[in-house]
C-alpha cells in the first residue's frame, strides 16, 4: 500500500475480500499446514457450503470489493468453483485466486478467461523441476509450466490481456538461489507480478527461514536487477536486514519484535482491517490471514457489525501506534514506517476516538497504551494461551500414540521374525530334498541308455526264452 493512504489514514472503506472457498489441497507442500508432517492430524479439510457462499452474495453486489476466491486450500477442488467464479464476477466485482496450477485443463482455462478473472496467481517455489517438486511435493512442475502457456495462449485466442498472471515464490533456505532464475522464468512466460513471502516455520522446515537473515539481502538485489530487466513488478518481503523500515533514512534501523524498544515511534504499514477482510470457508471473519481470532460470523450478522465491531476498531488503533498486537508485530508481510502524523479516520458512531487512540503521545503513554490494548483485548491473550497449550497438548497426545503404536508393532515385528525363521528352516529343507532328488535324477538318467541298450539286447537274441527253457521254466 501506498505512503499516501498510510498518511491519510481515511475511513475504513471495505476494498478486498478473501473467501476461502476450500481447506482441501490435492498437494502435500513441505512448508504447508496442510501436509500431515505439520498439521498432526489438526487440520480441517472443509469446503464452503453454497448456502454460506449464496449468502455473502448481496454484500458482493452492494461493495463489489476485489475478491480472492481462494484461501488455505487448492480452490479448483470444491466441486462448484467454477459456478462460484462466474456468479462473483456477475455480481460486478473483479475476481482474482491463487493455485498451485495443477489442476488447470483446457475447459477451465477457456472458462476463467471468458469469465474476466482479473488475475491468477500460480505458486512457483524453484526454478528447476528437480526442487520444485522436492518443495511442492505430488505437483510435476513441466505439466504446471505447460498450463500457464496454454492460459497466454487462450488469452491471446481470444483477444484478451485477462488474466493477469502473477507469481509467488516462498523463500527458504534450499530454495533462494533459485530466485533470481525464477524471475527470468516469470520473464518468459509473460507474469507480471512475483511476490516473495517469507516462510513460516513448520515441522518440515524447520531452520528454513530467512527473516533477518544478511542471505537475504543479497538475493534480493539480484532478483531486483532480473526484475528490471524484464519489466517484472517484483514484492519483497519486509524483514530483509536494511530494508525493515520505509524510508532512506531508516535503512540502517533495525527491528527484533522480542524488544519493544526497536519499534519505538514506529508503526506497521498495515492497511488490511481498513480494507480487507478474510472469510473463512464456515462464514467466519478474520482480519487477515494471520490472526486466528474470529471476529464475527457472516452467516448470522450483518457485514456492517462486524466491521464496525470494537475488535476491529481496537486492531485499527493498535496499528496506528508502535505498540501493536503480538501477532502484527511478527506478521511476516509488513514492515515498519516511522508515525509521523496521528490522524485518526472519523469513528464509527457510537466509539470514543479517544479510547481508540490519543492524539498526543504524551497523552498516550500517561494513558498507559501497553493496559489499555490488554484492557480491550483480554480474549487475545487469552486465546493465545489457549492455542499455546492445546498445541502442546497436542504434541504430547501425538507423542503418546506412537509410543502406543510402538508397542504392538514391535510385538508383531517378534511374532514375524519367528515366522520368518520357521519358514527358512522350511526352505531348508525343501532344498535338501530337492537337491537329494535331483541326484537320483541324474543317476536314472545317467544308466538310462544301458538299461536300454542291456534290453534290446536280451529280447533281440530271445536269450530270454532260451534261458527259460534251458532251465525247463519255459511251461
Amino acid at each position: 500500500m501506498s505512503d499516501t493512504l498510510h498518511s491519510e489514514r481515511r475511513e475504513p472503506q471495505l476494498q478486498f475480500l478473501v473467501l476461502e472457498t476450500t481447506r482441501r489441497c490435492n498437494l502435500r507442500c513441505i512448508h504447508c499446514a496442510v501436509s500431515e508432517e505439520n498439521n498432526l492430524g489438526n487440520y480441517p479439510w472443509e469446503d464452503m457450503p453454497i448456502e454460506v457462499f449464496q449468502k455473502l452474495l448481496p454484500l458482493l453486489r452492494t461493495y463489489k470489493p476485489m475478491v480472492q476466491l481462494s484461501g488455505h486450500g487448492e480452490t479448483f477442488l470444491h466441486p462448484n468453483f467454477m459456478e462460484m467464479l462466474e456468479e462473483v464476477a456477475r455480481a460486478g466485482c473483479p475476481v482474482s485466486f491463487q493455485t498451485n496450477g495443477t489442476l488447470l485443463n483446457p475447459r477451465n482455462i477457456e472458462r476463467i478467461v471468458r469469465a474476466g478473472v482479473h488475475s491468477l496467481v500460480i505458486s512457483i517455489d524453484a526454478a528447476s523441476p528437480e526442487l520444485f517438486d522436492k518443495i511442492r511435493r505430488l505437483a510435476r512442475f513441466d505439466k504446471i509450466i505447460e498450463n500457464i502457456r496454454l492460459i497466454n495462449e487462450t488469452k491471446k485466442r481470444l483477444g484478451t490481456d485477462k488474466p493477469q498472471l502473477g507469481f509467488e515464490f516462498s523463500a527458504m533456505r534450499q530454495n533462494i538461489h533459485e530466485l533470481p532464475a525464477v524471475v527470468a522464468l516469470a520473464g518468459d512466460l509473460g507474469v507480471a507480478n512475483l511476490q516473495v513471502t517469507e516462510l513460516i516455520e513448520l515441522n518440515l522446515t524447520r531452520g528454513q527461514s530467512l527473516v533477518y537473515d544478511p542471505a537475504m539481502t543479497d538475493w534480493a538485489a539480484k532478483a531486483e536487477a532480473e526484475a528490471q530487466k524484464r519489466g517484472i513488478n517484483l514484492i519483497l518481503p519486509p524483514n530483509i536486514p536494511g530494508r525493515q523500515v520505509a524510508g532512506a533514512s531508516n535503512e540502517t534501523r533495525l527491528v527484533d519484535p522480542s524488544s519493544p524498544a526497536t519499534y519505538k515511534g514506529l508503526r506497521k504499514t498495515c492497511r488490511e482491517p481498513w480494507e480487507k477482510i478474510f472469510v473463512y470457508f464456515d462464514g467466519t471473519v478474520r482480519p487477515c490471514c494471520m490472526i486466528p481470532e474470529r471476529y464475527g460470523d457472516l452467516s448470522v450478522q450483518s457485514f456492517e457489525d462486524v466491521w464496525s465491531g470494537p475488535k476491529h476498531q481496537a486492531l485499527r488503533a493498535a496499528l496506528l501506534s508502535d505498540e501493536p498486537f503480538d501477532v502484527c508485530v511478527r506478521c511476516p508481510f509488513y514492515g515498519w514506517e516511522p508515525i509521523e502524523s496521528e490522524q485518526v479516520a472519523t469513528a464509527p458512531t457510537g466509539a470514543d476516538p479517544e479510547a481508540l487512540l490519543c492524539q498526543d503521545r504524551e497523552k498516550r503513554e500517561q494513558a498507559g497504551r501497553h493496559e489499555h490494548n490488554l484492557a480491550l483485548h483480554p480474549l487475545l491473550c487469552q486465546d493465545r494461551e489457549k492455542r499455546e497449550q492445546e498445541h502442546a497438548q497436542v504434541l504430547a497426545a501425538h507423542a503418546e500414540s506412537l509410543r502406543e503404536r510402538e508397542q504392538p508393532i514391535a510385538a508383531l515385528d517378534a511374532r514375524l521374525q519367528e515366522e520368518v525363521t520357521v519358514r527358512d528352516r522350511q526352505l531348508a529343507e525343501l532344498e535338501r530334498q530337492n537337491a537329494a532328488r535331483r541326484m537320483e535324477l541324474e543317476w536314472l538318467y545317467r544308466w538310462m541308455p544301458l538299461n536300454r541298450l542291456a534290453r534290446r539286447f536280451l529280447y533281440g537274441h530271445n536269450l530270454r526264452g532260451r534261458l527259460l527253457r534251458a532251465l525247463g521254466l519255459d511251461r
